[in-house]
């Protein structure tokens, strides 16, 4: 059974948040990332299979989708994020693992930080990782940066390319697409194109989904969310101490170097464990459904 409710996190902002399946079975929380909303995950959700297996939860971050969009930096702190947190698992009485895709895997460094130790037992970041080092950052590609995207631009029709180009490269399978993809891909539309060929697995209706979860996020929100501070100190002691992590990255994401990303994580998480989707892009989740569910599944297990 499906149940939807729309919580008060600790300063009264609005958490709309999404459940499915059996409360009884063991917990699934899965977080999007950025310029998405919790609608990116229908897919699984709509699965039986999956809801049979796990109770899944979803959300909306603050400054998304259906959920508050505050206009201030200290609407944006990461204990803020961390309380919208609490307040989800409170609502739905959760514990136990986090599932957090791209710039959504940063809440994991938000509870780390600021809830109490224990509140996760374990976490799957999907093309993310929950904290950051030089060369973690450095296995993310440059020319995907919103500031090079344009995703910040007052000018309407700059942001509005950049919110274009940012869908196409999500499900794009090419490790590495052109400085001219912009110009290209503003190109492609006025052909016609359905970007098919880009990745036949994701549907239109998937794109235009997440295209439009991207235009209900105004470009202020989306600058205070992709610009907020975090303290990554106790997240990184918590990796260098054995927090498990299962981290799940496609081999021709366009926005994340897989081998170069693998490596940087196994340098600072003793217990990590890191799956390649074959061909797989930014959103692997959508391009083997089946087989990340089942890398998630396995992991989830371990702490139930």
């Amino acid at each position: 059974m499906s149940q939807t409710k729309l919580i008060s996190s600790a300063d009264d902002t609005r958490i709309y948040a999404n459940a499915i399946g059996n409360a009884s079975n063991p917990v699934l929380v899965f977080i999007h990332g950025f310029s998405a909303d919790s609608t990116v995950f229908n897919d699984i959700f709509h699965s039986a299979k999956n809801s049979t297996s796990f109770y899944l939860v979803r959300y909306d971050l603050r400054g998304a989708g259906r959920s508050g969009k505050l206009t201030t930096v200290e609407g944006y702190a990461s204990k803020k994020f961390a309380e919208d947190f609490a307040a989800v698992m409170s609502a739905f009485q959760l514990q136990k693992p986090i599932t957090g895709w791209s710039m959504g895997a940063i809440v994991v460094n938000d509870v780390l930080s600021h809830l109490p130790v224990g509140t996760l037992t374990g976490a799957v970041c999907i093309a993310a990782s929950p904290c950051t080092t030089p060369k973690i950052i450095a296995s993310f590609n440059p020319i995907v940066r919103p500031t090079r995207l344009g995703l910040f631009s007052t000018d309407v029709a700059i942001a509005e390319r950049a919110n274009l180009a940012l869908v196409r490269i999500l499900f794009l399978r090419d490790s590495s697409p052109s400085e001219s993809f912009k110009g290209n891909t503003m190109r492609a539309l006025e052909q016609g194109s359905d970007f098919r060929e880009d990745n036949p697995v994701v549907t239109w209706e998937t794109r235009s989904l997440v295209l439009g979860a991207s235009c209900l996020t105004p470009v202020a929100q989306k600058k205070l969310l992709a610009t907020r501070e975090h303290d990554t100190t106790a997240a990184l002691a918590a990796m260098r101490e054995g927090f498990p992590l299962l981290a799940i990255v496609g081999s021709k994401d366009a926005m994340v170097n897989a081998q170069k990303f693998s490596d940087a994580l196994k340098e600072v998480c003793t217990n990590v464990q890191v799956e390649v989707v074959a061909d797989g892009s930014h959103a692997a989740f959508l391009d083997a459904p089946d087989q990340v569910m089942s890398w998630i599944f396995k992991f989830a297990e371990r702490f139930n």
